[in-house]
């Protein structure tokens, strides 16, 4: 009977059918299990068996308060994690510790340099350990794990030790070297800083000096000065009007014959006179060209009494225009110096404008380079703090936590699953195989399949005979064929 007959009785395949089929292919499943256990045991004999020492290295937080040295953020440690492994994972340090312990003997003479780094770099692994547990970055990492991973267990322990002190080694002197070149970086900027702040103050000298007077501190002064300066020229002018109007007069009476001549001393007290009149006719008491003139005619009284009497005649009157004369000449003279004072005075106060301007601009740069010069010595006294925290250890450091031992199992081949996986992997798939082939074929094995397919009894089943034995064919003629 064929498969489609088989498909079209229907009916499902029962425990004892299932049992059947599996016994009747049971050299198969014999040969695929015995295929999958040789297959097991020549992998847990031919696996390179490989170790893992491992070590924990704890990032410590620095001994002295972030209050008084601020601490780095969290991700500082892990950059300096990164660094310090491609320090040490670098082709020299590498190359070093291969001949040290001698690894990977075999592979010297099939695999190149550049291989052979890789397969070493490969088999050092450093995993960040978080406050939260999580993955790296998901919170601040407060230790790692350093291993290595080879075949020989003594090799594995020996190189992971050394693999930790250079670690704790190149940490030290990173921290180190970090700090001590941030504060001669400061150092060096704080110098700098220095020097400009020197050039700004000697510029600001330089300009001090050029508009010595002009600046704006002395324009208040120069102002009172300039007006002091302008009375003063004010009084000498009509003084000269005076002495002129005076010799004048003593021209005409030398044109007199009975003309008397004053004393010099006495004429410069009715000058003083005519002036201070004048003066009080306009001005007020208080004014100060008003006490100037008052000041002149009593000068003028004390020598006009101490002076002999005056000649009379024409040579009184000449020797009086001479001296009204000399004091013309010196008046002339303090005039001359009084306009080129308040022409000084006037050049000042054009130039105050100029030289305030300048002024702003140095004052303006030397307040800058002084804060900067003050936070950048603060920042260098926190460098200087720091690179001491790190020389003495007491700044953020790697301390070993647990230190690497000699692993005593392997981490591979895992032997009791390679095997596990060949006994039920070849059971598996002897099983497979045989139900496979037994519901692909659609063959009927006995009388009771045939009975569950047709739903009738068979009407007598045929033996077949092989030589002295015997066993039932597998031909069967149901029921419904009796009536033959």
């Amino acid at each position: 009977m064929t498969s489609d007959d088989s498909d079209d009785a229907g009916g499902g395949l029962p425990i004892r059918d299932l049992a059947n089929m599996l016994w009747r292919g049971r050299q198969t499943i014999i040969v695929a299990f015995c295929l999958a256990l040789t297959a097991a045991v020549a992998a847990v004999l031919l696996i390179e068996t490989r170790y893992r020492a491992e070590a924990v290295l704890l990032i410590e937080s620095q001994e002295i308060p972030t209050s008084l040295v601020a601490a780095p953020d969290s991700n500082y440690a892990d950059d300096r994690i990164g660094k310090i492994r491609q320090q040490i994972l670098s082709r020299s340090n590498l190359l070093t510790l291969i001949r040290a312990h001698k690894l990977y003997p075999d592979e010297r003479s099939s695999l190149s340099e550049e291989q052979l780094l890789t397969l070493m770099r490969n088999a050092v692994d450093v995993d960040l350990v978080t406050a939260n547990g999580g993955r790296p970055g998901s919170g601040a990492t407060i230790a790692f794990n350093l291993s290595f991973t080879y075949p020989d267990a003594a090799r594995a322990f020996a190189v992971t030790d050394q693999l930790t002190k250079m670690f704790i080694d190149a940490d030290k002197r990173l921290r180190t070297e970090q700090a001590m070149g941030a504060t001669s970086f400061l150092r060096a900027r704080a110098d700098e800083l220095r020097d400009r702040l020197v050039e700004v103050e000697a510029n600001r000298r330089r300009v001090q000096s050029r508009y010595g007077g002009a600046m704006p501190d002395q324009l208040a002064i120069n102002s009172q000065s300039s007006a002091a300066l302008r009375a003063e020229l004010s009084r000498i002018d009509m003084e000269m009007q005076a002495v002129l109007q005076q010799n004048a007069t003593l021209a005409a009476q030398a044109q007199e014959p009975a003309a008397v001549a004053e004393t010099p001393a006495r004429a410069e007290v009715r000058r003083a006179q005519q002036v201070l009149d004048r003066l009080a006719a306009t001005l007020s008491d208080s004014h100060p060209d008003v006490i100037a003139a008052r000041g002149t005619l009593d000068i003028a009284r004390i020598a006009a009494r101490d002076e002999p009497a005056a000649p009379t005649g024409l040579a009184a009157i000449n020797a009086a225009i001479v001296g009204g004369r000399s004091r013309l000449a010196a008046l002339d003279s303090q005039r001359g110096k009084l306009v080129a004072a308040i022409a000084r005075a006037d050049q000042l106060a054009s130039l105050s404008p100029q030289a305030a301007f300048e002024l702003n601009n140095v004052e303006r740069d030397h307040d800058n380079l002084r804060q900067q010069y003050r936070d950048i010595r603060e920042k260098q006294l926190e460098a200087q703090v720091a690179s001491n925290l790190q020389r003495e250890d007491k700044g953020e450091h790697f301390s070993v936590l647990d230190p690497p031992t000699m692993p005593i199992d392997p981490i591979s081949p895992n032997r009791v699953m390679i095997l596990a996986l060949g006994v039920f992997g070849g059971l598996g798939a002897g099983i497979a195989l045989v139900l496979g082939r037994e519901l692909l074929a659609g063959r009927i094995h006995g009388a009771d399949a045939l009975t569950r397919l047709t739903g009738e009894p068979p009407l007598a089943a045929v033996p077949v005979l092989y030589g002295d034995s015997w066993q039932p064919t597998r031909l069967a003629l149901p029921a419904q064929k009796r009536e033959w």
